[in-house]
């Protein structure tokens, strides 16, 4: 746990470190509210490779401050680890839009520079969890290539399971992951239409034509592994499904409910 540095007078501050490895970029906020931290958060923006962490930084505090913070959340004091272009705009922007006056700086010492610190500290830790996570990921795909002798790598994984609520509504679920794991931003629930209930083949043929012809028509990245969660008529379903829609160069895997597995 770190060491809880406290001044009284402060105004309340956050306080923002930013990190970039390889083509990952890691900001951490730390929260200083009545002299003492109160929590922290941290982001990862999709930052383009030309761009520097300066404006990599500016571009996430003005959406950041601009778009998400209420005014009674608006701190009075920001500090950075890097100088911001054009921090005294941002600072007058700022002040302009909550109504107070809003300071900025990267030039700090004394408990300022200890919160920094830890903010420094924090987003170096949270980028080395994350660069391991993506490892393991990473790792996974190589191994599910090797246990089902798959031809290539695969990329991106979309997972389909079809489940029902006190056997009325019925509904199928879509989960994405990458080498770099779990996409929840991709994340795609389907509530069926028009299906008996019970009919898990009806309701994932109507899940899948769903999703893979919009993903067709805005042009959208297809999988590589479609994973059904079913059997032999599961699987043949989704062959159907990407035939009729002139999908291909997907591969599918099925994978059957064991004995031991209760139905549902």
């Amino acid at each position: 746990q770190e060491k809880q540095y406290i001044q009284r007078d402060s105004v309340d501050t956050d306080v923002i470190a930013i990190k970039r490895v390889t083509d990952i970029v890691c900001v951490e906020l730390l929260f200083i509210r009545g002299g003492r931290v109160i929590g922290n958060k941290s982001y990862f923006p999709k930052i383009p490779l030309q761009h520097d962490l300066a404006e990599a930084l500016n571009g996430f505090m003005s959406q950041y401050y601009l778009n998400t913070i209420r005014a009674n959340a608006m701190p009075k004091k920001i500090i950075t680890n890097i100088k911001v272009p054009d921090e005294g705009w941002l600072a007058a922007v700022l002040s302009e839009q909550f109504d107070k006056k809003i300071t900025m700086t990267s030039q700090v010492r004394g408990v300022n520079k200890q919160w920094l610190n830890i903010a420094e500290t924090n987003v170096n830790n949270t980028l080395k969890m994350h660069l391991a996570d993506k490892q393991q990921y990473y790792d996974r795909f190589v191994q599910l290539q090797q246990a089902m002798q798959l031809p290539s790598l695969p990329t991106k994984i979309e997972c389909f399971d079809v489940s029902h609520s006190l056997g009325e509504a019925t509904v199928a679920s879509c989960v994405v992951c990458t080498q770099e794991g779990l996409q929840n931003a991709d994340y795609r629930r389907f509530n069926i239409r028009g299906v008996k209930g019970g009919d898990d083949y009806a309701a994932l043929e109507q899940a899948l034509t769903r999703r893979y012809t919009r993903l067709k028509k805005a042009e959208g990245q297809m999988p590589d592994l479609l994973l059904i969660d079913g059997g032999k008529g599961q699987l043949h379903v989704a062959e159907k499904v990407l035939e009729e829609i002139q999908v291909s160069g997907m591969m599918l895997l099925s994978i059957a409910k064991g004995p031991g597995r209760k139905p549902g």
